[in-house]
């Protein structure tokens, strides 16, 4: 509620504290503004997996740090002079609001919160309904936490700052994805994906968030088996052998950051790999990469320990030659030793996208038809080892 701003304004509640079951009827396909309505902090994970049925499984907080500055006295009555964003939590964790939708001043210097583990007193929600039929609050949800600690945040003004994000103590990492956007205004972009034994990459109802928000330039997860784009993600477990690709979107040339913002319950090294470049990147550190305007799903992976995504034959010089022919259209190259097998070829644009396969039996002359002018890198499997090298069309 809104006084007139004009004059200081007492606002007075009155009733009887909400206690027991309480039911909301949703219908299919729709999202519903709710809110805790209990004298008491609601557990997040509870309510969750009480209500698998009917909602989606994540939870939407509105964050407001402030209003535009005007010269009126109807500041903070317009929604176009909110400033503010939009924070993501489901069963497992909690990520900081982004940009919001249109229709906002935007983010504005304030310092935004990623959610708890536990809904605070009078804090409202947006939430998806999956099918129609009834969203149950239960005692059974109720739960005493202090408002403002490690569990129950209530997200009003409060750059990002960390929370209790599980209560399982399951290995989670939220990474951060810099850039400035076309106002000249930084923006940081949070994602966050946590490891279970039974989770798959497929969609998990309570572990994976949806992105509504997506942007220009952006972070998210997608993974080979749907076209889901997640700002948080549930996957499983770590091993030495896990390979999970991490998906940039970009828009012009793009300057970019990503870092690790939160990690827990994880021990081990996590790696940037780059598909194109074969360099790997120590994530402890922030890594600034800059890109070229498109939506790179194939290219980066994140594992952890050592490399497991650029293959275990060895990257090597075999080549004396190799050039592109406009006049035939052709890639040729010369190989070190004439009686070197060649197993395949392939063409990779910068975006880490396969263009081109070759078999074996295409010889050292590769025909190249209806592609776009630019920057591939050619990939060549032979009997002695893999070489990749930087080729221009044109």
């Amino acid at each position: 509620m809104k006084s007139t701003g004009v004059t200081n304004q007492n606002f007075t509640f009155v009733g009887t504290p909400n206690d027991g079951t309480i039911s909301v009827s949703v219908d299919i396909d729709t999202n519903s503004l709710l809110g805790n309505p209990y004298p008491s902090s609601l557990n997040i994970s509870q309510f969750i997996n009480d209500n698998l049925s009917i909602i989606d499984g994540t939870l939407y907080f509105w964050e407001h740090t402030g209003e535009a500055k005007t010269s009126t006295l109807t500041e903070g009555h317009n929604i176009a002079g909110y400033q503010g964003g939009y924070s993501t939590r489901n069963a497992t964790m909690g990520i900081a609001a982004n940009a919001p939708t249109g229709g906002t001043d935007g983010l504005g210097n304030g310092t935004y919160t990623p959610p708890g583990t536990d809904v605070a007193i009078g804090q409202g929600f947006f939430v998806g309904a999956k099918a129609t039929g009834t969203i149950n609050f239960e005692n059974s949800q109720r739960g005493h936490q202090i408002e403002n600690g490690s569990g129950s945040v209530f997200l009003k003004s409060s750059k990002i700052k960390k929370t209790k994000t599980n209560e399982a103590k399951l290995p989670v990492i939220k990474f951060g994805f810099e850039y400035m956007n076309s106002s000249n205004v930084n923006i940081h972009r949070q994602i966050g994906i946590s490891f279970k034994p039974e989770n798959t990459f497929d969609f998990e109802n309570g572990q994976d968030s949806f992105i509504y928000d997506l942007q220009q330039t952006d972070a998210y997860w997608e993974f080979p088996i749907n076209t889901n784009k997640y700002a948080i993600a549930g996957i499983e477990e770590i091993s030495d052998n896990l390979i999970f690709p991490i998906v940039f979107k970009t828009t012009g040339t793009s300057d970019i950051k990503l870092m690790i913002d939160e990690k827990e319950n994880i021990n081990r090294i996590i790696y940037l790999n780059d598909k194109i470049t074969d360099q790997q990147y120590d994530l402890a550190t922030p890594l600034n990469l800059n890109l070229i305007e498109g939506t790179y799903n194939d290219r980066f992976t994140i594992t952890f320990g050592s490399d497991q995504s650029l293959g275990t034959e060895e990257i090597q010089n075999i080549l004396n030659t190799v050039y592109y022919d406009s006049n035939t259209k052709q890639i040729i190259f010369i190989l070190k030793d004439d009686s070197t097998n060649v197993k395949s070829a392939k063409l990779i644009n910068i975006l880490g996208k396969t263009v081109i396969n070759w078999k074996s039996n295409s010889g050292n002359k590769l025909p190249v038809k209806n592609i776009t002018n630019g920057v591939y890198i050619l990939h060549i499997k032979t009997s002695l080892g893999e070489n990749k090298t930087k080729i221009i069309i044109h």
